[in-house]
């Protein structure tokens, strides 16, 4: 029986002494690449920590980290890391790992940081208990284009629920910048005519949450749109009815 530590870095991926100290009892130590980009400056922090401790990392694809065999075959020769941007289990991706581990008698451990979606919430100033359904905005893939999060986003605006707005990553596109995003929720509105996005429609635009350069703008897309971003990742709130305090807030 092994151990499976799920060790999350945050958002600007620090590794503090007590997190480390259980790390490096790993016998392999495993970062997961896709959740969330790791940029060159952030990988070369990680691997001067842990070359520190003689500890090498073996960075994981998407399909690595979902095919788990890798993970679970190192966890037959001893404890094993799965260092996780962010919040290790805040989304449901690392869900199936676990659940895979502990099938197979193995004992599975959280250190939790903190996330992307409890940041933004903050950051907007926006009142969290009238957030309703988070939402995804995917790249098109192969014919691949839900429109559910378009459906979402109405069925939180008629509760009178804000939406967070996750953007897309992707190994070879990276991160998807807000004015991609910005189409595709033009498009599913010619598509599907609900009236669910607007000329009116206002947004928040949140980037490079948790880092000295993180910014916070609100507009409409038109105004948006003639806007440069600061370095992703990004994403979006689409308010619902403000609130009068969350409308001085955010004036």
């Amino acid at each position: 029986m092994s151990l499976l530590l799920l060790a999350g870095l945050g958002l600007d991926f620090g590794i503090s002494d007590e997190k480390l100290k259980q790390i490096e009892k790993c016998k392999t130590i495993f970062l997961e690449n896709y959740t969330n980009l790791v940029s060159k400056g952030e990988m070369g922090k990680l691997k001067t920590i842990f070359q520190k401790t003689k500890k090498g990392i073996i960075v994981l694809g998407r399909e690595q980290v979902e095919n788990e065999k890798i993970i679970l075959d190192a966890m037959a020769n001893g404890d094993v890391a799965l260092l996780v941007s962010g919040d290790p289990l805040i989304a449901t991706t690392h869900h199936s790992l676990v659940l895979s581990a502990k099938k197979a008698n193995h004992k599975t451990k959280i250190i939790h940081s903190s996330s992307i979606i409890s940041a933004a919430i903050s950051e907007s100033m926006l009142q969290v208990y009238k957030f309703g359904k988070i939402v995804t905005i995917p790249f098109p893939r192969n014919g691949f284009d839900p429109t559910s999060p378009y459906e979402n986003i109405g069925f939180n605006l008629k509760n009178g629920l804000h939406t967070l707005l996750l953007l897309d990553i992707d190994s070879e596109k990276g991160a998807m910048p807000p004015n991609e995003a910005f189409e595709i929720l033009e498009g599913w509105e010619k598509k599907l005519k609900k009236k669910v996005i607007t000329e009116k429609t206002k947004l928040l635009v949140l980037s490079s949450i948790g880092k000295d350069d993180s910014k916070v703008v609100y507009g409409t897309i038109v105004q948006l749109r003639k806007l440069k971003f600061n370095n992703p990742p990004h994403c979006l709130i689409l308010p619902a009815k403000l609130h009068f305090m969350e409308e001085e807030l955010l004036a």
